[in-house]
């Protein structure tokens, strides 16, 4: 979710706001070969094996929030989502 209202609102956020530069790295490489559910497997398998994938403390906060509400998929249950805020 967070790396699809980045790419919907590059002006104001950045990969780097939120992800490490590892986790920017897995993102930028299986985009466009992954569907959407299998990068979320991804990323979490690779956390496992290569280390944190998000910051603890992801900069540019308040640029997101006013986003937020016009995600049209936003999931009810992400623990991205719940680790952000």
């Amino acid at each position: 979710m967070l790396a699809g209202l980045q790419i919907a609102n590059p002006s104001t956020l950045k990969l780097s706001d939120f992800f490490t530069p590892l986790g920017v790295s897995i993102i930028e490489t299986a985009w466009n070969i992954q569907p959407v559910h299998h990068i979320g497997d991804t990323i979490e398998r690779l956390c496992l094996l290569k280390g944190p994938v998000m910051h603890a403390k992801p900069t540019n906060l308040a640029a997101l929030q006013p986003l937020v509400p016009h995600a049209k998929l936003l999931p009810r249950c992400c623990s991205v989502w719940t680790m952000a805020f």
